[in-house]
Parts: structure tokens; C-alpha cells; sequence
């Protein structure tokens, strides 16, 4: 399995892919119908681990 870990493209804060799938728990309670999606999850790789 590659490791890698969640960046909320909002506040930054980290998170264990066990913990979530999407969104930031956090960011995406000010979520209102309408409005762009808050928190969205971009994917971090560890290239280190990778390579060995």
C-alpha cells in the first residue's frame, strides 16, 4: 500500500486516511448549499517510503 496522508486544501491541517475520505471534518461544517465545497482532501504522498 503507497503512504500517504490528507491535507485539507483549506486550513491545511493533516489527517490519517483511516480518518476520513473527502472532505475536512472541520472545514466542512461551513458548508451551505450554493456555495464551493470547504475542505476539500488533496493527497500527499511520501516519496521516501516510496523508493525503498
Amino acid at each position: 500500500m503507497t503512504p500517504f496522508r490528507y491535507r485539507c486544501s483549506t486550513c491545511g491541517r493533516l489527517h490519517a486516511r483511516e480518518e476520513v475520505r473527502y472532505l475536512c471534518p472541520e472545514c466542512a461544517r461551513g458548508y451551505a448549499p450554493g456555495m464551493p465545497l470547504l475542505g476539500v482532501l488533496t493527497a500527499e504522498f511520501d516519496h521516501a517510503a516510496i523508493r525503498r
